[in-house]
């Protein structure tokens, strides 16, 4: 597997996937889905289909943080629930 760039833009995304196919033959997706596995593969084809806002407005730092505080209480649930 290569590096993958998280902020990439659909655009680059596209021939990610492009390139992918041409030198290896394989559906990148599906690659990540039988080289990767449980959470971290799901997050990798999440991170591969997920919609990016490409305009370039201003950041919510607020709202940033809000989300950011929602995902860590999921997150502590789920450690809890794991352990």
């Amino acid at each position: 597997m290569r590096t993958f760039e998280l902020s990439a833009a659909k655009q680059e995304i596209a021939l990610l996937r492009e390139a992918y196919f041409t030198e290896f033959r394989m559906n990148l997706e599906a690659d990540i889905l039988s080289e990767a596995g449980g959470d971290f593969s799901r997050l990798m084809v999440l991170l591969l289909n997920a919609e990016r806002n490409e305009e370039h407005e201003a950041t919510d730092h607020k709202l940033a943080e809000q989300d950011a505080a929602k995902l860590h209480a999921v997150g502590d649930y789920f450690m809890n629930i794991s352990e």
